[in-house]
């Protein structure tokens, strides 16, 4: 679209396209699909000029979950983009512990994300085979002697599944637009159960310790992210907002208790980690003032443990909770590789905080 700044309706200019920037001397750069185009724009008339031109750098990757194509173009013209087969990569999952040595390998690389220990540590969900925010298949695997068993029957968009308290079953974003929250029973044989439904992206974050309340994440695409919850008790209940529009967050976790959430956000001009009541009180604390990744309560609610930008694991201990403390993070130990939304490499740690789940 173009618009006025001085309040005239906007009108269409380009249409089927996504991520358009601006780039001098005079230049109009989109996706579509998965290819990078660039069109001639007149500033003086407000007019193209000419056709689109692709731009020669081959497939770049698009989110067509968040119509979000991965480019970016500095006030020089310099181009920066990521491939097609960025999401892609296979990975393995290891168990550490937290001096981060290894444990135990369970299984064999595959491309897999959002994997999740089980609360009595058996076992792992993963969204796996095919790419992060595309069409994949949902899979456990036993960490005992990594057998895997594929719960879903065909490929869908899978979002972020997160584990019911007694084990038994997960909850994940679902359906070929994500736009679901779905559960599924690892013992009964029933198909995926529908339990809310959105006109937006929305993902699984954490179930509380009596199995009755959902955290999860809701995201038009365009806007600010709220964190809502959902009683899982009372069927065509309405979701609570918790933190509403915020800048951006990516993760968060219900205290074991019920009591506080802990969240990624943006509240500055960096990501930064947060505690706040689940009350929905708007008062909140910061663990860590600079970016973090996959927040995780562990040892009955007494720790954090969380992955820096930097690629370090941090262990924050509560001390309090009247009002809420911690004291100040610790690192235990360094990744193999530094983390990136995409593919976090700390990914979950067991109750008792001994083991470490880390996907690389």
């Amino acid at each position: 679209m173009l618009g006025s700044l001085d309040g005239s309706a906007p009108r269409e200019l380009i249409a089927g396209s996504t991520n358009a920037r601006f780039v001098s001397p005079g230049y109009i750069l989109f996706g579509r699909g998965s290819d990078l185009f660039a069109w001639q724009f007149d500033e003086r008339k407000l007019q193209l000029v000419g056709s689109p031109q692709p731009v020669p750098v081959g497939k770049t990757d698009f989110l067509a979950l968040r119509a979000y194509f991965g480019f970016s173009v500095t006030s020089s013209g310099t181009l920066v983009y990521a491939p097609a087969d960025y999401r892609s990569r296979r990975s393995e999952l290891r168990l550490v512990g937290r001096d981060g040595r290894l444990l135990k390998i369970v299984g064999d690389a595959d491309r897999q994300y959002y994997p999740r220990l089980s609360p009595d540590g058996k076992r792992i969900v993963s969204v796996a085979g095919g790419e992060f925010l595309g069409r994949s298949n949902l899979w456990i695997t036993e960490v005992e002697d990594a057998r895997r068993t594929q719960l879903s029957q065909a490929e869908e968009v899978f979002i972020s599944p997160v584990w019911t308290p007694d084990s038994q079953a997960v909850i994940v974003g679902c359906s070929r637009t994500g736009r679901e929250l779905c559960v599924k029973s690892l013992n009964d044989g029933t198909d995926f159960r529908v339990v809310y439904s959105t006109r937006a992206y929305a993902a699984p974050l954490s179930i509380s310790a009596d199995g009755r309340t959902l955290l999860f994440e809701e995201n038009f695409v365009g806007t600010d992210v709220d964190l809502q919850t959902l009683d899982l008790s009372t069927p065509g209940k309405e979701a609570i907002r918790v933190v509403v529009k915020d800048p951006g967050p990516q993760s968060g976790v219900t205290s074991p208790d019920g009591r506080w959430l802990v969240f990624t956000s943006s509240f500055g001009s960096t990501r930064g980690l947060y505690v706040q009541p689940m009350s929905g009180s708007s008062r909140r604390w910061t663990v860590w003032n600079r970016s973090a990744y996959n927040p995780r309560w562990t040892k009955g609610g007494r720790e954090l443990v969380f992955a820096t930008e930097e690629g370090k694991v941090m262990s924050a201990r509560v001390v309090n909770d009247s009002p809420f403390t911690t004291a100040e993070p610790e690192v235990l130990f360094e990744l193999p590789e530094r983390p990136e939304d995409a593919l976090p490499i700390f990914e979950d740690v067991t109750a008792d905080g001994e083991r470490i789940l880390l996907n690389v």
